[in-house]
């Protein structure tokens, strides 16, 4: 029951308050402006949170412009990636096989797979993306990889490691020691009879 409590707030004050409003720059003066209806009679700094008219109007504007800006992107993405896998099937065919250091420049379907995800990777950093994202899916690929470590199998049990979560990937490699209190983290639990008593016999 002592765990049945809810996990402590892990932010401190100041994430707390920018969760609950967000500021917008209107004529270079931040302006506060409220996340939901249920704090809109709230006080900020001993001011009304209570956004002006043209900070509504900048907040849809920027908004707009956002998503438009993102949606450029995505298709100068597309563009530069299909630029490259045909440049690179021209070159591949006007090559065909002359130099023998370029190995097999055949284009096959293959290769057109291959290059199609080598110029998306080469090109995917012009999608601005926030770091904590990039880093969750970081983590969640390297949980794939512990569980695909042929070092950490053991054959006799036929037990392979298994990553339950992927928030603690970075925080192996501070680990110097462990120390364990019961039997069964690190050790068998296995009971072996060697002996007990009844009535007043002595058996084993």
């Amino acid at each position: 029951m002592l765990n049945s409590a809810a996990a402590p707030l892990k932010r401190s004050s100041v994430d707390r308050q920018i969760n609950k409003y967000k500021f917008v720059t209107v004529a270079n003066v931040y302006v506060p402006t409220v996340n939901s209806s249920d704090v809109l009679k709230e006080k900020v700094y001993g001011l009304s949170a209570r956004p002006p008219f043209l900070a509504y109007i900048f907040m849809a504007l920027s908004a707009l412009l956002l998503s438009s800006q993102i949606l450029v992107l995505i298709l100068l993405l597309a563009f530069l990636t299909i630029f490259t896998v045909i440049a690179n099937a021209l070159w591949a065919n006007y090559k065909n096989n002359t130099e023998w250091y370029l190995g097999d420049t055949r284009v096959t379907a293959s290769s057109v797979g291959f290059m199609v995800m080598t110029a998306f990777i080469m090109f995917h950093t012009i999608i601005p993306i926030s770091l904590q994202v990039s880093l969750e899916v970081v983590r969640f690929i390297q949980a794939f990889f512990i569980n695909w470590d042929q070092k950490m199998y053991d054959p006799e049990s036929d037990t392979a490691a298994m990553a339950r979560t992927s928030n603690l990937n970075e925080d192996l490699g501070k680990v110097k020691h462990i120390f364990s209190d019961k039997t069964g983290t690190l050790t068998r639990n296995v009971m072996e009879f060697k002996r007990c008593t009844i009535s007043a016999k002595t058996y084993g």
